[in-house]
Parts: C-alpha cells; sequence; structure tokens
C-alpha cells in the first residue's frame, strides 16, 4: 500500500476510541446490571426470610408474632443495610388456620444511594395443632 505523506498515520486509533467510548457506555452499563442483581437477590432473601418466619410461627409451640420477629431476624443477618423493614405475624381464620408474615419497607439501593425500591411481602403456613 502506498502511503501519502501529507496524511497523518492512524494506526491504533480504533483502540483508543473504544477505550474512550467503553469508559462511558461499558462501566455504567456493568454497574446497572451488577446493580439489578443485588435488588433481586435482596428480594429473594426477603420472600425467603418471610416464609421461614411462617413456619416458624406455624409451629404448635409458637405464635404469629414470633414468627414476625424470626423473619426480621432472619433479613438482618442476611442483609445488614436493609433498615425500615417491618415485620409483622398475624393469624388468618378460615377452614384451615393459617399464620401470615408480612415484610413490607424499602430495600437499599447499592450503587445509587439516594434510591430505595419498596417491597411488600408475605409467608404464609398452615398452623400447627398442637396433640
Amino acid at each position: 500500500m502506498i502511503r501519502r505523506p501529507d496524511i497523518p498515520d492512524e494506526d491504533g486509533t480504533a483502540i483508543a476510541e473504544f477505550v474512550m467510548v467503553g469508559a462511558f457506555v461499558l462501566i455504567p452499563l456493568f454497574l446497572a446490571l451488577l446493580q439489578l442483581a443485588l435488588v433481586l437477590y435482596s428480594r429473594n432473601i426477603v420472600v425467603a426470610s418471610a416464609a421461614v418466619g411462617a413456619r416458624r410461627g406455624a409451629s404448635a409451640d409458637s405464635t404469629a408474632a414470633v414468627g414476625g420477629r424470626a423473619a426480621c431476624d432472619s433479613i438482618k443477618a442476611a442483609l445488614p443495610r436493609a433498615e425500615g423493614l417491618t415485620c409483622t405475624g398475624s393469624t388468618v381464620a378460615g377452614p384451615v388456620e393459617l399464620v401470615e408474615v408480612r415484610v413490607s419497607g424499602p430495600i437499599p439501593m447499592f450503587f445509587l444511594p439516594w434510591g430505595r425500591v419498596s417491597l411488600d411481602v408475605s409467608g404464609h403456613a398452615v398452623k400447627e395443632v398442637a396433640p
């Protein structure tokens, strides 16, 4: 290939341009995906803790309030930054007595400290009858 001396050589500029543009596109995209994964993880922890609390409150020697406290303790052990969540346990009358543990409140955003995601989750279990 013949090179003209009056045109500057542009070999290697694509790499430099990719690095400059990639810093503004790829890094925020990666952080947004990581934020989504952490929010989904936190939601799964809250859902599982509500179910565990309901099963704990449904045992024959326990009450629904104990199940609510067990759900909050489980969440605080797994997500120390999740403050402001309220856990309540109650019994639901019907053909079969159920224990419902409801967890509601905000979970923190990890990379966006000014935002929060609000959750309202409930777990149910059938109340055991003492023999």
